[in-house]
């Protein structure tokens, strides 16, 4: 992926029925299970971004989502872009290509 969306974008993801805000970047689950619908499933894959229900925001800790740039369907809002965001995201960038 050439660039990730700036914290604070509100997302709507493929098959979404409510808005994603994104909180962060490069996440596993904790203790790599994800859910899939009804099912638990054993992972290892590291995600592009987590994010949780907009406009709600956290209201469990257990209630983050985590997905990738893939699964976006459309932007509804875009988040600040700053020298700080940029710096950010080619530290990313330089980590991928090392890895």
């Amino acid at each position: 992926m050439n660039n990730y969306l700036p914290i604070g974008t509100v997302v709507l993801l493929n098959n979404g029925k409510k808005p994603i805000s994104i909180m962060g970047y490069k996440v596993a689950s904790e203790s790599h299970k994800i859910y899939k619908g009804d099912e638990e499933i054993d992972s290892n894959e590291v995600y592009d971004y987590c994010g949780v229900i907009y406009p709600e925001g956290v209201i469990d800790s257990n209630a983050m989502c985590m997905f990738n740039h893939s699964d976006i369907q459309k932007v509804l809002y875009m988040g600040y872009v700053s020298d700080d965001y940029k710096n950010l995201i080619d530290f990313i960038h330089e980590n991928e290509k090392n890895s």
